[in-house]
């Protein structure tokens, strides 16, 4: 099945989530050389779980990682590289839920040996494991990676590579043809979809699959594949100099849907309406309608966007070349504390109650047309404990219920839940707010 599967996360929360209105931009911190910011699917305990990579510009921090639960006020150094031979670098960061995948690449000094290795957490980078390491005599050859629904751990270079775990073994799912030396992404859409680009030296290419990675087609070879985001299996982006590029067709085809008025370097999104884009000369573009009208703020003159993440319409980080964090509306969404509430919705559509409580939940959602839904209950390691509901479902207000009961019939003990709507029609992804249950 050809459809893109985004997901909405409900959440136990006790924190009263803001209105989009008054949300503005600030700084959160600055003298550090950020270079990427991602919140991932990651939620521990009450606190976002957000890696940071800091290289080149600040010889101090290169190739470092920190974390932040306090909304950026504070930072933890979680993984240190100063003082290896090697020029190291963050190549890709992959999170969800507790599993953090990193995809690193080092080039010596004199130019002359070159490797990319991955790590990975499975427990929300309290400690980590190698999974990879190659010697691949090139710097400019490096992996895709992704994570699945499953928790399984994704790499790809000429083959399709799975690991299921931290004791697993990597095994080979499928070969992609033909393939090109460069830089290459991966995307998984869902259990059967996925997308992947390589980045050559002269030309981009680009692949899907829709038989879960066994079988690749090449969809197109073109120069303008730079840098691209992929909402859903049809509704996909890409950026080349100061265009933003939209396909409505998986790929096949593109348009120019925006011209900025500085080259564009980043892209992140909501879902196949909400996207943000960031810009040279300090520039974030904002669409909410799939590019038909843009926003623009200007967050820095002289400064370059590098990194834009957004967890909803009033949260979200940027990251700009003069060495400064900023943050967007209620930043740092995982702070604890407050009056309990009786029902807490992180998206206006979505809500569940009694919140905080024990025993039975009502869970209500909004679908704004029809479709295939799937309502279930993951603890915090990623394990779906019961599968409450599935099926087609009309446009409109929806209201199931949750016994407080895992698959066998047995009460859930007191932790921390997470509930989960899918469906291919809505296109909507929230990140989830976590407390413990009574």
């Amino acid at each position: 099945m050809k459809r893109g599967r985004s997901y909405i996360s409900i959440a136990f929360v006790m924190l009263a989530a803001a209105g989009a209105a008054g949300a503005q931009w600030h700084v959160v911190k600055t003298g550090m050389d950020f270079q990427t910011i991602d919140f991932g699917d990651s939620m521990h305990g009450t606190s976002v779980v957000t890696l940071v990579d800091t290289f080149g510009y600040n010889p101090l921090y290169n190739h470092c990682y920190f974390t932040t639960n306090d909304g950026g006020k504070n930072w933890t150094l979680e993984r240190d590289y100063r003082g290896d031979i090697y020029h190291d670098a963050m190549y890709q960061m992959k999170q969800r839920d507790s599993i953090v995948y990193i995809l690193n690449w080092r080039l010596s000094y004199d130019g002359m040996h070159s490797e990319s290795y991955s790590e990975c957490s499975w427990n929300y980078g309290s400690s980590w494991t190698a999974v990879s390491f190659e010697h691949n005599g090139a710097w400019y050859y490096r992996n895709g990676i992704d994570i699945d629904r499953r928790g399984h751990i994704w790499r790809t270079d000429n083959v399709a590579w799975r690991r299921d775990g931290p004791t697993s073994s990597w095994d080979s799912v499928g070969t992609i043809l033909p393939m090109k030396p460069g830089a290459t992404k991966l995307w998984l859409i869902d259990t059967l979809t996925a997308f992947h680009l390589v980045n050559g030296t002269n030309n981009n290419f680009f692949f899907h699959t829709s038989d879960g990675c066994i079988s690749w087609s090449l969809i197109d070879s073109n120069n303008i594949l730079g840098t691209l985001d992929v909402p859903s299996v049809s509704r996909l982006w890409a950026l080349s100099g100061n265009d933003v590029y939209s396909s409505s067709d998986s790929g096949h085809t593109w348009h120019v849907q925006h011209t900025a008025s500085s080259p564009v370097r980043c892209v992140t999104h909501l879902d196949t309406l909400r996207l943000w884009v960031g810009c040279d000369q300090g520039f974030v573009l904002k669409t909410i309608d799939g590019g038909i009208n843009w926003e623009s703020k200007q967050l820095s003159t002289n400064a370059r966007v590098l990194s834009v993440s957004f967890v909803s319409d009033t949260c979200g980080w940027a990251v700009t070349s003069d060495s400064t964090l900023w943050g967007y509306g209620i930043a740092g969404t995982g702070v604890s504390g407050g009056p309990a509430t009786t029902s807490i919705s992180v998206n206006p559509d979505v809500r569940i109650y009694p919140n905080p409580g024990e025993g039975k939940r009502r869970i209500e959602f909004t679908l704004e047309k029809q479709g295939q839904v799937d309502v279930s209950i993951y603890d915090i390691s990623g394990r779906c404990i019961k599968a409450i509901a599935g099926g087609s479902c009309q446009a409109g207000r929806h209201s199931i219920q949750w016994d407080g009961r895992d698959a066998n019939g047995a009460p859930v003990a007191s932790g921390v839940y997470l509930c989960r709507v899918t469906s291919p029609s809505i296109e909507l992804k929230v990140k989830a707010l976590v407390i413990k249950g009574r």
